[in-house]
């Protein structure tokens, strides 16, 4: 009896078993939208896109080729110091003014350099889109189109001048409370007056009008009628938290292509960590090279040409003073950023051809460097620093033994 009773009990089981084996199980999967909201916030925070904005003034540095430059400086003259202002008339449009001066010219006690000032009147071609999207308000990040007229003087033995006018294309970011960035490539019609080619006087009488295509890079401060924000995000700027073993770094190119003449400034770099310390090895070259075309006052009438270069590689043997304060106060990481200090050995090659008169200059020794490097949205870095060496090829007191430089690179990291 007790055999047919589980029997029974089993039989009855079974269906039930089989039953529950043909349940479906189905699983969904829900998008997760934090992640990219995350970085939509960061992304206005930074670069400022939904705060208004009508006034702004500008003051800074702007890298661009000095048109009336000349040879007897031991470099290629392209750092400007800048201020301007630029107003909102419509959403899409704005005008600003610019003035700036550059270095002083090192061949003479009195001083000699170049004044710039132009006007600008910009276009932000899909400014008007992005504000109907929600994506930016009105205000002066983003993509422009912009035409402009700029004057030029240079003062020297006498005053030289330049205007030019064309148009360009370029962008414009403003970051933080106060930071900004701008970039540009445009097509200019230049003049040379007083009859004067490159405002030489040896080429009076040559061609003194000239189409060319030049760059210009700016960054600096920004002041205007924004709300300036109690708590920046300073690391999603600075990438505190990242770690960079290594990097190469290609500065912006400072660069004017005509018909007449070729100048081009540009740098590159490769900097390697020593493990998790705060030590690493930077070697970098810099390089300056301007060639100019002209007529031959020989009867043939051919064209000739001279030109300048300058040469740099250094070797830096970096120490980042403030590497472990900064991430112990969460104010900076272990990513080839800050304040360093530095000995190092260069060599300097410096030659020119004017004439048909050859002449070069060059320097090599050890010395020492102080900067400051800081990686900006992890593509972008600033390296600014100076530094002062003993010249070991001096055999004569017409040589200097002690050579200094100041360098200021802006450009990208790979």
């Amino acid at each position: 009896m007790r055999n047919h009773i589980i029997v029974l009990f089993f039989s009855l089981a079974a269906p039930l078993v089989y039953s529950q084996d043909t349940i479906k199980v189905t699983f969904s999967q829900e998008t997760d939208t934090l992640t990219k909201q995350r970085f939509i916030d960061r992304y206005e925070n930074i670069f400022m896109t939904k705060v208004p904005t009508r006034h702004m003034l500008k003051f800074g540095l702007g890298f661009y080729p000095d048109n009336l430059s000349r040879f007897y400086s031991s470099e290629v003259r392209n750092l400007t110091y800048e201020i301007g202002y630029e107003f909102k008339i419509l959403p899409a449009a704005s005008i600003g003014v610019n003035i700036g001066v550059t270095n002083p010219y090192n061949y003479t006690p009195k001083f000699a350099g170049t004044f710039v000032a132009n006007v600008q009147g910009k276009w932000y071609f899909d400014m008007a889109k992005r504000i109907s999207q929600e994506k930016s308000a009105n205000n002066f990040t983003g993509n422009f189109l912009s035409a402009v007229y700029e004057h030029r003087i240079r003062y020297d033995w006498r005053r030289f001048k330049l205007s030019r006018m064309g148009i360009e294309f370029g962008l414009q970011r403003r970051f933080l409370s106060q930071g900004r960035f701008e970039f540009a490539v445009g097509l200019f019609r230049q003049t040379y007056q007083n009859g004067y080619y490159q405002a030489n006087e040896w080429l009076a009488g040559d061609q003194t009008t000239e189409l060319a295509i030049t760059t210009r890079t700016n960054i600096g401060l920004a002041i205007g009628d924004w709300k300036r924000t109690s708590r920046s995000p300073l690391c999603e700027i600075l990438n505190c938290e990242q770690f960079v073993l290594k990097q190469w770094k290609v500065s912006l190119p400072s660069l004017e292509l005509s018909l007449r003449k070729i100048q081009l400034t540009t740098a590159f770099a490769y900097e390697r960590k020593f493990g998790q310390s705060p030590f690493s090895v930077n070697a970098q070259v810099f390089s300056d090279f301007r060639k100019e075309f002209r007529r031959s006052y020989k009867a043939d009438g051919n064209e000739i040409f001279d030109y300048s270069y300058q040469l740099q590689p250094i070797v830096q043997f970096r120490f980042y003073a403030l590497q472990k304060r900064n991430i112990r106060k969460g104010t900076g990481g272990n990513n080839l950023s800050g304040i360093y200090f530095a000995p190092h050995v260069e060599f300097l090659r410096y030659a020119t051809t004017r004439w048909g008169h050859y002449q070069s200059k060059q320097h090599f020794g050890p010395g020492l460097s102080l900067g400051y490097q800081q990686s900006i949205f992890k593509r972008v870095y600033v390296d600014i620093f100076g530094a002062m060496g003993r010249n070991l090829l001096s055999d004569s007191p017409d040589i200097p033994i002690h050579f200094g430089t100041l360098r200021i690179g802006f450009g990208l990291r790979i």
